[in-house]
């Protein structure tokens, strides 16, 4: 009787050990994989900031716009005309390319940080310059005076807002 109840408690014993490791390495394994996600967003930002780099200047051309041209659609299809206003003179296809590439890439950023991908603190080291002198301004102008259908891909993320 005696062997039993020690089996019995070296078995529990045994349960829960195995049963706090697993724990503690699927807390690890998930922190691991929030630090890998962040850290494969700054080589995706590295990788295309060659051509962000040679516009940087672009967005101050956006920061100029009157406010009747913050509208995505028609901001896209009047660059393309043949005769542009004098707002738009300066402003290439490429600028916009850049200027959606750049917000594709913090909408990228606002789901995973929605979905808890990402570690916030490293995030913020990584990008909370970029995001708050750079694509914030621009950003805010587009929220103001943009349509419903264009403020979806003119993210905020709060979480990169706070550290600057």
């Amino acid at each position: 009787m005696s062997s039993d109840i020690a089996i019995f408690v070296s078995t529990g014993l045994a349960t829960t050990v195995g049963t706090i490791a697993v724990i503690v390495n699927l807390h690890i394994n998930r922190r691991n994989r929030r630090i890998n996600n962040t850290l494969q967003l700054a080589r995706d930002f590295d990788q295309d900031h060659t051509f962000v780099q040679a516009r940087m200047y672009m967005w101050e051309k956006f920061l100029n716009l009157p406010n009747n041209h913050y509208n995505w659609e028609d901001l896209v299809n009047e660059i393309q005309l043949e005769n542009k206003s004098e707002e738009l003179a300066m402003i290439t296809k490429d600028d916009l390319i850049a200027l959606n590439r750049v917000a594709a890439f913090y909408k990228m950023i606002a789901g995973l940080v929605t979905n808890n991908e990402v570690d916030i603190p490293l995030l913020r080291s990584l990008f909370c310059y970029n995001y708050n002198r750079f694509w914030q301004p621009v950003r805010g102008k587009f929220e103001v005076y943009a349509d419903e259908s264009d403020k979806v891909l003119f993210v905020r993320i709060p979480e990169l807002e706070s550290a600057y």
